[in-house]
């Protein structure tokens, strides 16, 4: 079996156990005698590539597979009486940013946005980026719809900025999660949502309604 024990420098070590009982002629057990391996290294290691396997690369958020596994898990345990909220983040003209300036002040803007969701969303929230400029924030027993919106118009106005001549700006969809439903379906009302700010012009918010 494998134990995780504290360690002198403050670490936490993991050790694989092997043991064997000794017994009387009563067959009680007398003593066990056993011993530690460190694996310490070997588990750092998978952890470390299933970490990989799980981010993107360049923002450092879940990547789409990741995403809507979890948001995926999340519903189909969330009770009806909670409320959530899935939000899609794309960038205004990101297409003209790569095509003006290249793919590395694409990336750059990129990973500007990202920055900026890791401020305003904490880690108990899934984050991830899930297209090439579009990104998903799935928030966990929210308030209101009103908390969401201003939430996401701040986040909004806290992105937009113009940086070596370059303008970065995001527009966002929102959806609320009551009943129990789909990713997909949650998804497709979250993308409508989007595709009616990114109608209304550059930086705005729409929250999905029936």
């Amino acid at each position: 079996s494998i134990m995780r024990l504290p360690m002198p420098n403050g670490e936490t070590g993991v050790f694989n156990t092997i043991n064997a009982t000794l017994s009387n002629r009563r067959g009680k057990v007398d003593y066990i005698v056993g011993k530690l391996i460190d694996v310490s290294k070997d588990v750092a290691e998978k952890e470390e590539l299933l970490l990989k396997s799980q981010t993107d690369g360049l923002t450092g958020l879940l990547n789409a597979i990741t995403t809507e596994d979890l948001i995926s898990k999340r519903l189909q345990s969330k009770k009806s009486n909670v409320t959530d909220a899935l939000i899609l983040v794309d960038c205004d003209s990101f297409k003209d940013i790569n095509d003006t300036y290249g793919h590395l002040v694409g990336n750059q803007a990129l990973v500007h946005v990202a920055t900026n969701l890791k401020q305003y969303f904490t880690t108990t929230n899934i984050l991830g980026r899930i297209g090439g400029d579009e990104f998903c924030v799935y928030l966990k027993d929210i308030p209101s719809a009103a908390f969401v919106r201003n939430t996401c118009q701040k986040l909004v106005n806290k992105i937009r900025k113009t940086d070596k001549w370059v303008n970065i700006s995001v527009s966002i969809g929102i959806a609320l999660s009551s009943n129990n439903e789909s990713y997909e379906d949650l998804f497709k009302k979250a993308d409508s949502a989007l595709y009616q700010a990114k109608r209304k012009g550059k930086s705005s918010v729409v929250v999905y309604s029936e």
